[in-house]
């Protein structure tokens, strides 16, 4: 796989999970889960990659790509936020200039995150949940169901 391809793919399922989780597409968790787990394999085969071709670290090279995906998915919440509440779209939000003027990993951009993802997260109710775990009951409990 180039890098090229891995890139791609690596949108694809992002496009992907983010429709899931906001609704626009029925997936269920497994595959929610599987899909997060090749993104995850893409990126660490994109870093190493691109590690080995600038001659920077892997993790440099990993969190320059995982910016990317962070500031795609922002610009996704709020397309999706200007679609569902029109009103809002004109105005200007504290913490998303906030975002834009801090440097990236500092507190203040990452508070402004936070309060940017408490803020949207309506967006996300009907997002893939895990299924939920129940008590394994014995086999004699089960034959003779109390």
């Amino acid at each position: 796989m180039t890098i090229g391809e891995a890139d791609r793919r690596i949108a694809e399922i992002d496009d992907l999970t983010f429709k899931a989780e906001a609704g626009q597409l029925m997936m269920s968790w497994r595959e929610y889960e599987s899909l997060n787990s090749e993104a995850e394999k893409l990126m660490n085969l994109l870093a190493e990659r691109i590690a080995s071709l600038n001659g920077c670290s892997i993790e440099k090279a990993y969190n320059l790509r995982k910016t990317v995906r962070q500031a795609d998915r922002i610009s996704r919440t709020l397309k999706l936020h200007c679609e569902t509440r029109p009103e809002d779209a004109l105005r200007e939000d504290p913490d998303l200039i906030a975002m834009n003027t801090a440097e990236i990993g500092t507190e203040e951009w990452n508070e402004a995150i936070n309060r940017f993802a408490a803020k949207f997260g309506y967006l996300f109710e009907n997002s893939p949940k895990p299924p939920v775990q129940t008590a394994r009951k014995g086999l004699l409990s089960r034959l003779f169901r109390r």
